[in-house]
């Protein structure tokens, strides 16, 4: 006990400055007090700031090891940014160099062209003046139309699709042999490539323009929809009972039942008054208008109205004969009825 106020009161001296043995009792007591009181607060402070000071380092050392490979991202991404930095200024001195090159031949060939002397090639013109081309695209639309009848595909003219469905096929017929089923494929994929959903909704929107009634071209779109959806034996089923009353309709000016005789006739009246090629008549009577009476007489991959209209399927109707009877719908659309003489 004397010991500890030995210490006591030698803090005390030290807090207040004065020496214990100076002060009176009641002083003596009081400071001793204060002193106590001091290091008590002294003690709870600590206490209290010990878990902060510990969170807040603890939060440090979380944001730093948070930040630090940001920074090195950073870094990294700089590094980068350089290097394409350096890499576009050489590529576009390297333009600039290259165009200056290219430049500087262009007036050298200007310069050249400029000596040589053009008047033969008015030669050559006056002879090509008299060569007669017409001759050969004959052959060439024949070629053509002649492989697709082939490859059962109805010889859909020129003027109903483009130039490039038309170079695409002769493509086709120029790097593959004759009656191959290579060439069959290759023809295929051309026309189910050209009649995509985009050339197919632009086909719904041009039968919107022809003067036909309303209900009729309601089956048409729905026999299209159903095309995209590959049911393709609803397409082949809504149209082909169209086709004998179309006929009818641009040769005579109205339906009536008739037989498929005299129906072939009508197309044939039809065809000659539109100036169409042969092959329209041999792809009709072989392939649409043929003479079946049983599922063994079917052909496949065409449109044949008889085996439609009578459910005489060997098998589910295939995308080729679908389309081959929208392009037909078409085509018979697109006739021009016959003129009526006064």
């Amino acid at each position: 006990m004397e010991e500890k106020k030995e210490l006591t009161t030698e803090k005390s001296e030290k807090a207040s400055g004065y020496k214990v043995g100076s002060l009176s009792p009641s002083i003596l007591s009081a400071v001793q007090l204060a002193q106590m009181n001091i290091d008590s607060v002294v003690k709870a402070n600590a206490a209290l700031t010990s878990p902060v000071v510990d969170a807040i380092l603890k939060q440090t050392s979380m944001i730093s090891a948070y930040t630090s490979p940001l920074v090195e991202r950073v870094l990294k991404e700089t590094t980068m940014l350089s290097a394409m930095s350096s890499i576009l200024t050489k590529l576009a001195l390297n333009y600039t160099s290259n165009l200056t090159a290219l430049s500087n031949a262009v007036q050298s060939m200007l310069g050249v062209f400029g000596k040589i002397n053009y008047s033969p090639l008015w030669n050559i013109q006056s002879l090509i003046q008299g060569f007669d081309f017409s001759k050969y695209r004959k052959e060439l639309d024949d070629i053509y139309l002649q492989e697709l009848t082939k490859a059962k595909w109805f010889p859909v003219h020129i003027t109903m699709v483009n130039a490039g469905f038309f170079a695409n096929i002769m493509n086709v017929i120029d790097t593959t042999k004759s009656d191959t089923k290579s060439r069959v494929n290759k023809l295929n994929k051309v026309f189910f490539t050209y009649y995509n959903e985009k050339n197919l909704n632009e086909l719904k929107k041009y039968w919107k323009t022809h003067n036909i009634p309303s209900h009729l071209k309601r089956i048409l779109y729905e026999a299209i929809q159903a095309y995209k959806r590959k049911q393709y034996a609803l397409t082949i089923s809504a149209l082909a009972p169209l086709w004998q009353g179309i006929i009818q309709e641009k040769a005579k000016g109205k339906q009536e039942a008739k037989y498929d005789k005299e129906t072939k006739k009508e197309f044939q009246a039809l065809i000659t008054e539109n100036d169409c090629n042969n092959f329209v008549q041999y792809y009709f009577e072989e392939y649409v208008f043929y003479a079946c009476y049983s599922v063994e007489e079917v052909k496949d991959d065409v449109p044949g109205r008889n085996s439609i209209c009578h459910s005489w399927h060997n098998k589910y109707p295939s995308k080729k004969t679908a389309l081959n009877a929208i392009i037909f719908t078409d085509f018979l659309l697109e006739l021009e009825p016959i003129k009526k003489k006064k």
